[in-house]
């Protein structure tokens, strides 16, 4: 019977491709053999990224490292110029994993917005900018003051009430309170509410997602 540790590589790889990654961690503090060949396999965290693009919204555009690299940057992080998918799990996880929002992540993103509590209500195309103002593409086409409080909890938009930061089941940042709520525009709704072509079925999409089935998406 050939010892557990004496099986190939090649066995240990295809394993722990269908492993979770609740699995995945704790099999890597077994022994040092096990953790250089897992560590140095970029195969296994690359299925691993692939199985999780299935279940999460933020990954259905992330393809390639490069596609991953520009999300990380775009929510804050800096570039790595010898990225693996081994990396590219990591940062994304311990991204998704902070709950404290930046100005980075809140102005590098554009967010949708609808009031909670109406049966028709359009969704806006609403834009954080670095300069601390507000914009949107129905109620507030002129810029208005907001401020990030300095713990990344809560953002004052104007003389309206508070709004909470937090996450979404599927790690994207919303923002709200008892009466709105905003919703991070994930990068594959970005390029799609670019295109005209392509902008209906962004609206139809997201009608299925806001609460009491909002209303169409208001095009700016």
């Amino acid at each position: 019977m050939v010892a557990w540790l004496d099986l190939p590589a090649e066995v240990w790889s295809t394993v722990c491709k269908k492993l979770s990654t609740d699995d995945l961690l704790p099999l890597m503090a077994t022994c040092h053999q096990l953790n250089t060949i897992i560590s140095n396999d970029d195969s296994i965290w690359k299925a691993h990224c692939c199985e999780y693009k299935r279940t999460k919204h933020v990954w259905q555009t992330l393809d390639t490292l490069s596609a991953i690299d520009e999300y990380l940057h775009s929510v804050g992080q800096d570039r790595l110029e010898d990225l693996t998918w081994k990396h590219a799990y990591q940062r994304v996880m311990q991204n998704l994993r902070n709950n404290t929002l930046t100005m980075a992540q809140l102005t590098r993103n554009r967010w949708t917005f609808c009031f909670k509590h109406q049966s028709s209500v359009a969704l806006e195309l609403s834009t954080f900018r670095a300069n601390n103002t507000y914009v949107s593409t129905f109620f507030h086409q002129e810029p208005i003051r907001y401020a990030l409080h300095h713990t990344g909890e809560t953002l004052q938009v104007h003389h309206y009430p508070r709004l909470y930061t937090g996450r979404d089941e599927d790690g994207q940042w919303q923002l709200e309170n008892g009466f709105v709520l905003f919703r991070q525009l994930a990068p594959r709704d970005e390029a799609a509410a670019s295109t005209p072509e392509a902008l209906d079925k962004l609206k139809t999409a997201m009608q299925m997602q806001w609460p009491n089935g909002a209303g169409a998406v208001e095009e700016g």
